[in-house]
This record gives C-alpha cells, structure tokens and sequence, in this order.
C-alpha cells in the first residue's frame, strides 16, 4: 500500500491542493477513502452522530460540523494507518480495503483499544477515534453503512499512558540542535564522533569498533576506504560499506554500516591531518581510528565511553539544548529518520509499508529480527512512534 498526494487536484471547476490518494499493493486506487478524502478537503466538514428523542423514539441524526485543515489532514493519516492495519490483517479480519465500508463497529473498537494502544499516546487515540468516526459517519451519509459510535476505554488510555511513560527517555535530536552540538565542536574528532551517532546510527561503544587495519576477511578496512575515495573505479560511489565486527557491537551482533562519500572524506581529513598530529606526538600509533586527547591517555585508543562524554561536554555549553540529551539520542535521531526516508519515494510519496521499513532500520541498527517472517523487535518498532514526533519537530507533514 501507498499514499499519493496530487497537487492542484482539479475537479468539475474545483481546485483541491495536496489531495491524498490510497492506492493497494497492486496500485489499483482504494475507491471510498479517496471520496472521503475529496470530500473533506474540498469542504472541510465532517458528520458528526447525534441522538435525538422524538416521540418515544431515539432518531440518529448526521450533523455537518467544520474542521480546520490541519485537523483534516490528520483524519486523512489516521485512515490511511486503519488502512494499512486492515491490509495487513484482511484474512484475520474478513474485510479488505476495498471494502471498507463492511468492517464491524466492534472491530473498529478493538482497533482502537487494543492495536493502537500498544504504538500511540493518548492523545494520538483519540484524534483516531474521531477521525475514523468522521470517515464512516461520511459512508452513513453515502448510505453506504450504518453511523457508527466508537470509544476509547479508560483501560486503553492508560495502557498507551503507560508505554509513552515507558518511552520517555527515548528522544529526538532536532537537526538544528544537531548542528549546534557539531559547530560547537572544539576538534575534528569531536566532530566526528557526534556524527558517528548522527549520521551512522552507532551506539558510543561502537566507536571503538572503526579499524585502520584490522578487517574481516573479504572485507575493506578504514583505510581501505580511503584508498577507494580517489579510485576512478568508484568515482560513482556515494556511500561505502563497513563491516562492524560483533566484539565492539551489543550483544556481539556485527552488521554493516554506511558511510557517506562526503563523512568518509572528512574521516580522511582528520586521519591525515589531526590524528597523524597525534602520532607524531607520542612516537606510537594503534589501530583504533580514533584517539585519545587527554593528558593521561594522550594518542591511546578511545575508551567504550569516551563518545557519551564528548557528547555531554557540547550538550552543556548550549543552554537552550535539552541537559537530558544524551549521545545514544542521536541514534535514535538517525534511526528515526532513515526509518522516515524509508517509507518514501524519490518525490516524498510512501512507497512502503511501516514492516519493509522497519526492517531496514533493524538491519542497520543491529536489531536482531526475524528475517523469515519478517518480524521486527519492540526495540524496532519504537521509531514509528519517535517518527511522530520527528514530523511535529521538524514540520514536516
């Protein structure tokens, strides 16, 4: 399943901008989603149930309500996740996406209650809940189904309470905070180590893991890549490969990770400038890429902690950064936004499904997940949260 946004969308002398459209996995377009989303782009009302007593009878009304356009578009994303959620789980449910307009009020509230809490906040739940109702009370009005009354339990809600509680320490790093840390930087070492969490998702004890010389087998080195940066061969090549050996990785999982030409090339800088600097101090060089500026330990490799302090030393010289910020922020910052580049195309459209991301995500973090079934880990899926607030803090859409 995709969505796709049609800019400028003209229909019988009407103009509607940034209209979303959901299409299948097989691109076919899912038909009442895009009438719902015509609709409420184009009007910006919503159907709202209401219960009237007349005569000894209860009379249900549809009544028309305004909704600001932020407030639309997110209906129209709460949709397109009940879709996905409906696609992935058709044979369990009985219902596909086409059909929308035939799922039960009561899997609606399971949805509701027992799906959403496990990945949502509170908040995020009920926008849900009133953006679904606005979509089917909308087929109502179509006479395409009943009105329907959903609600959220007490129960729910602290459930989601209690996982966003459970969540709090894992953060977002703005890409303004980010370079304020990295422009305040002292050294070039320093900078590359922030950039290492930022743009290479490694936790601070990986550091110790870029080798010079040592490799595995069939596998380049370091060096080795610098030696490729100014090869004709691989003048095309904007991102290299390291292999991450298991004994500096967590739970001694190696995995790949990635380096952009242009980080390589000042990786290349600092090992010809600042760090042979270093070597020629001491008369002693180590295989460790990065070394050590302190007095006592000057021209040693890097301790397993080194990068969380270097991290905490920038944190604090600017006031207007979070003091609870800590290095491993930045990988969750990276996690966060490879997963949100993951789910989209070269023109910004979502091209993938939440799963096939995630699973990108795991493999460059060092997730283990089942790669048979495709199942990724809790540790995994906490970026489609995170990537909710990513969107809020960047505003992005």
């Amino acid at each position: 399943m995709k969505g796709v946004i049609l800019d400028n969308y003209q229909y019988a002398n009407s103009t509607v901008e940034g209209l979303k459209v959901f299409l299948d996995d097989e691109d076919r377009i899912i038909l009442l989603p895009l009438l719902f989303s015509y609709y409420l782009s184009k009007n910006l009302l919503v159907h709202k149930r209401r219960e009237l007593e007349e005569e000894n009878k209860t009379i249900i009304e549809l009544r028309k309500t305004p909704v600001a356009t932020s407030t639309a578009g997110i209906y129209i994303d709460n949709l397109f996740k009940l879709l996905k959620y409906v696609n992935s789980n058709h044979s369990t449910l009985g219902v596909n996406v086409h059909q929308i307009n035939t799922i039960t009020e009561s899997m609606l509230i399971d949805y509701l209650n027992t799906y959403l809490p496990q990945h949502l906040s509170p908040e995020a739940i009920e926008l849900h809940k009133t953006g679904l109702s606005a979509f089917f009370n909308f087929l109502a009005y179509l006479g395409m189904r009943s009105p329907v009354e959903l609600y959220v339990t007490d129960d729910a809600l602290q459930t989601a309470r209690d996982n966003d509680e459970k969540k709090a320490t894992i953060k977002y790093i703005s890409k303004s905070d980010r370079f304020e840390l990295i422009n305040e930087c002292d050294n070039l070492r320093d900078r590359l180590i922030l950039k290492m969490g930022a743009e290479v998702g490694l936790r601070a004890s990986e550091n110790q893991g870029l080798r010079l010389i040592t490799k595995k087998k069939g596998e380049d080195s370091i060096t080795d890549l610098f030696d490729k940066l100014d090869s004709p061969e691989f003048s095309h090549v904007q991102e290299f490969k390291y292999w991450l050996s298991g004994k500096y990785c967590k739970c001694a999982k190696p995995r790949y990770i990635y380096f952009k030409r242009e980080l390589l090339e000042e990786m290349k800088k600092y090992y010809l400038t600042e760090r042979t600097s270093v070597v020629k101090k001491t008369g002693q060089d180590y295989d460790g890429f990065f070394l050590n500026y302190s007095n006592r330990n000057f021209g040693t490799e890097i301790s397993a902690g080194l990068a969380s302090s270097v991290f905490s030393k920038y944190r604090d010289r600017i006031p207007s950064i979070d003091e609870n910020l800590r290095y491993h922020d930045l990988r969750h910052s990276f996690a966060t936004e490879l997963f949100y580049d993951e789910l989209l195309d070269s023109s910004g459209q979502e091209t993938r499904s939440e799963s096939a991301a995630l699973i990108v995500v795991a493999q460059r973090l060092g997730h283990t997940y089942e790669e048979k079934n495709e199942v990724v880990p809790k540790a995994t899926k906490i970026y489609i949260r995170l990537l909710v607030k990513m969107k809020v803090i960047e505003a992005l859409k």
